[in-house]
């Protein structure tokens, strides 16, 4: 009946929800927060996150999909910061290493805003999990940043082990950075 964003999955006294507040407070100042969500789960995240602005709790008149969602809030914040960087993150994911991932979301707006495009993140495969996978080119476009070359749902038990082992096939993490602009586009 509680989604696993609102648990203490790991037992260290933060849920999943503020645990992704914490990784990302490095990057962005706490006014500039936003979390998309049903009404259903409005009070949870008030109780959660009782720092977060009122206004920034953006209610789904109807739960459809991270399309909707995202269409929903560039809309939101477009109104308030139209040239805004936006990060667009699950709050139900497992980051260990603070520093890496502020690293890796700080270059990822760098090269955003300076080439207009939108950024995803993904984690090299290390066992067989239920994620959808992406292809990069071979050769960097700048630092850690490569270009896509194709996105595939989760392969089937025949082609995963082919995907394990290729370097260039990453998981996707839905994670992505884009200014509000690009979002709109």
């Amino acid at each position: 009946s509680t989604p696993k964003q609102f648990v203490d999955v790991f037992g260290c006294g933060r849920t999943l929800i503020q645990l992704t507040f914490d990784r990302l407070k490095s990057i962005c100042p706490e006014r500039n927060f936003w979390v998309v969500t049903s009404s259903e789960y409005a009070d949870v995240v008030r109780e959660q996150l009782p720092q977060l602005r009122d206004d920034h709790i953006l209610l789904e008149p109807v739960s459809k999909n991270t399309a909707a969602a995202t269409a929903y809030f560039t809309w939101k914040i477009k109104a308030v910061a139209p040239n805004a960087m936006v990060v667009l993150t699950n709050s139900d994911q497992m980051v260990t290493n603070y520093d890496y991932f502020a690293n890796t979301i700080n270059e990822s707006i760098d090269f955003a805003s300076k080439n207009n495009a939108l950024v995803t993140v993904g984690i090299k495969p290390t066992r067989d999990e239920i994620h959808g996978f992406f292809e990069v080119a071979a050769e960097p476009s700048e630092g850690n940043i490569y270009k896509v070359e194709r996105y595939m749902g989760r392969p089937d038990d025949d082609k995963l082990k082919e995907f394990m082992d290729n370097e260039r096939a990453y998981w996707n993490t839905s994670i992505m950075v884009a200014s509000v602009k690009v979002f709109e586009n």
